[in-house]
């Protein structure tokens, strides 16, 4: 049953949900979870609270910390970025208590006011489905470090990303980048767009035996063929494109000489070549996309332009997009991006 809507949001909110092991590194506790059960992992947040020590960062909390950066530094009709923290946990202070002071600690690390530890909303269901949370919150985009509860949440109709849990070193690293400025590295089709295209090019290469002169060659007659249909936006469209409200008051400031440096980039890397750019075009135009820069590889490995922006943009926070498993675990190598998968209804049946 898809997620049905409560509340009617403003086109200028965005409502960006988080679990627990995303902001602080619960994979310790999450193991237990799997094999002691709920008990062993609330063992684990005792522990923590025993010893008076909280937990390092996880693998999205220098994203979260960037953005809530972003959001004293855009004006409110621009751009009003809401936050929720939605987890299974007991609220029970015996086992609660530790991911309080986690977050208190990253606050006042951060200079910031720890009233609210961060989250406009806060919800604990101590072990029930978090699923009608996203109702309620009228989540828009979910980080998780569940490839599993990614893809439940896209088939009950909310959009989502698992951003994986490497390791603590790379958590660190990343961590340290949260007063950089925000680059959005992301895929094209089944990410901003439908994956119509990207299913016609998968069963022509399974069709084919991998063939992929046979698969390209049918991909692109079927772009010819809706060269003047826009795409359907893909499960990360509508967030790209609330974002993209700050990419374009950034450049009108840049226009009249108000401000030099850049507080977000959107930058589109597409498997899609040139033969291939009027049907990207006309969906952005028509469902008015802001972007700051697009590259199109033609199949071409995309670490390769990835690693070259990663030193562009170094010191930046740098977070990537992709559906195709493929371009996500290449660039899991590169360790100062960190990347999501996203699930669609071409990768998650």
């Amino acid at each position: 049953m898809k997620n049905e809507k409560i509340n009617k949001k403003n086109e200028n909110e965005l409502h960006i949900a988080f679990s627990l092991g995303a902001i602080i590194d619960t994979k310790k506790a999450e193991e237990a979870l799997e094999k002691e059960g709920v008990k062993g992992f609330h063992d684990i947040l005792r522990k923590h609270k025993e010893r008076n020590s909280i937990f390092s960062p996880g693998p999205a909390l220098g994203f979260f910390m960037a953005l809530r950066r972003l959001n004293k530094i855009v004006p409110p009709e621009v751009l009003k970025i809401k936050f929720a923290l939605i987890t299974k946990i007991d609220p029970n202070p015996a086992v609660s208590a530790v991911i309080i002071e986690s977050m208190k600690h990253y606050l006042e690390e951060n200079e910031e006011n720890n009233m609210g530890l961060g989250f406009d909303m806060i919800m604990m269901t101590n072990g029930k489905s978090t699923d009608f949370c996203h109702k309620v919150f009228d989540t828009d985009l979910m980080f998780t470090t569940s490839e599993k509860s990614a893809k439940d949440l896209f088939k009950l109709g909310v959009s989502s990303v698992c951003i994986p849990n490497i390791d603590f070193k790379n958590n660190k690293e990343l961590y340290e980048k949260r007063k950089g400025n925000i680059v959005l590295f992301t895929d094209y089709d089944g990410v901003i767009g439908d994956a119509e295209s990207e299913k016609v090019f998968q069963a022509s290469l399974k069709e084919s035996n991998n063939n992929k002169d046979v698969a390209i060659s049918n991909f692109l007659a079927h772009e010819h063929k809706n060269k003047d249909v826009a795409m359907e936006l893909g499960p990360l469209g509508k967030v790209i494109k609330k974002l993209g409200r700050v990419v374009s008051y950034q450049k009108q400031k840049q226009l009249n000489f108000e401000e030099t440096s850049d507080l977000m980039n959107i930058v589109v890397v597409t498997a899609r070549g040139g033969e291939s750019t009027n049907r990207l075009f006309k969906t952005m135009e028509d469902h008015e996309l802001e972007i700051s820069e697009l590259y199109m590889l033609q199949g071409q490995n995309k670490n390769d332009i990835l690693k070259e922006m990663g030193e562009i943009y170094k010191g930046y926070n740098l977070l990537f997009f992709d559906d195709s498993v493929i371009h996500f675990k290449r660039s899991l190598e590169l360790r100062s991006i960190a990347s999501a998968w996203v699930p669609n209804d071409e990768n998650t049946i």
